[in-house]
């Protein structure tokens, strides 16, 4: 069993012994993605919490639309694992090279309040701008209820 297998499995236990045994924590998959984008867009915190103690990258691109951990974490909106990742040093205004969506966009995209909320608390901000000239697409009711839940 590979890493990125016991990951997907959601075997902590494997993984630990795999990441002891000298496992690659930051080797990616046939598409390009880590072991830590897997986890923190499936919402694996206690996964997500063995990668960092590992020394797994924040940093990392995936391939195809050059989105972070972070990125994955925010499209599922899961607060502790965005706290975790931007504790560990990922980047909260970071742009994917593709299409320039900052992990606040992603969130909002996927109408991830809580991802939302959360990236806000971390300042992350709302007037950059995508490759496609385009600033945060957030609706005024998103917005107004973020905002009253302090």
């Amino acid at each position: 069993m590979t890493l990125l297998s016991a990951i997907r499995a959601g075997d902590l236990a494997k993984a630990r012994d795999l990441i002891l045994s000298g496992a690659d924590v930051n080797a990616r998959d046939a598409d390009g993605f880590t072991s830590l984008m897997i986890v923190a867009g499936s919402g694996q915190p206690q996964m997500v919490e063995l990668l960092l103690n590992a020394a797994a990258d924040v940093l990392i691109l995936e391939p195809r639309m050059g989105a972070t951990a972070l990125h994955k974490a925010a499209q599922s909106g899961n607060r502790e694992i965005i706290k975790r990742l931007l504790d560990n040093g990922a980047f909260v205004d970071q742009q994917s090279p593709v299409l320039g969506n900052t992990a606040l966009m992603d969130a909002v995209l996927h109408k991830q309040e809580d991802g939302v909320r959360t990236l806000l608390s971390y300042g992350a901000k709302t007037s950059i701008r995508n490759h496609w000239d385009q600033r945060l697409l957030t609706s005024p009711r998103m917005m107004a209820s973020i905002q009253s839940r302090g």
